[in-house]
């Protein structure tokens, strides 16, 4: 320890602990990361077919996407050049849609969904659940039809792992098609943007 004090290319590092002593090499390049922050953030996923997109602004603001851990009930579709991606959900969580969004500090932002109701429900009213894991925190709104829907939401420092779900239940069977998905709600996409209003974060 005495020697390594002594050493002008290293410095000690305050750790809280008396017991615990650790050195710096002051010289040291390429310096990786901080623990647990990701090397590269993506702006859209899926990449080759973004359902979930990031605003510029927010990129900038260190916002990104998980390239690699997004999940749903069933493949994203591709409506074509107008449309692009679609996803349908079912019915509860694990019928829903899931990914991860970084933040590299807390910061107000709102998720931008436009939704339509789908054919296994009578009705065309739907409640749209949007659940963050980290905190087990939910917000509920109803679609009616179609539609823009926006969740405020105050992200997390790092981490935070959304699902978004319709927790109710389908009342028609298979479509005439022969399709017995739960086809509860259409996804035509997600975009992260700014809070839409002063003071519109918070509400996760």
């Amino acid at each position: 320890v005495a020697w390594l004090a002594a050493q002008p290319a290293f410095h000690a590092l305050d750790t809280g602990t008396p017991q615990l002593i650790l050195f710096a090499n002051s010289t040291a390049k390429n310096t990786p990361p901080p623990l647990g922050r990701p090397p590269a953030l993506v702006s859209g996923v899926p990449e080759t077919l973004p359902l979930v997109t990031v605003a510029p602004a927010l990129t900038q603001a260190g916002v990104g996407l998980d390239r690699s851990r997004f999940s749903s009930p069933w493949p994203i579709e591709n409506l074509g050049q107008e449309e692009k991606a679609f996803l349908w959900i079912g019915s509860g969580a694990q019928e829903g849609f899931r990914f991860r969004v970084w933040s590299q500090a807390q910061q107000d932002i709102a998720l931008s969904l436009r939704l339509s109701a789908g054919p296994s429900r009578t009705d065309g009213t739907r409640t749209v659940e949007l659940a963050r894991s980290e905190d087990s925190s939910t917000q509920r709104k109803t679609l009616v039809a179609s539609g823009q829907m926006n969740f405020p939401v105050t992200l997390r420092d790092g981490w935070n792992s959304f699902v978004i779900s319709v927790p109710d239940q389908p009342n028609v069977g298979a479509m005439p098609n022969g399709d017995s998905r739960h086809l509860m709600v259409g996804i035509h996409d997600i975009v992260i943007v700014p809070p839409q209003a002063p003071g519109s974060g918070g509400g996760l």
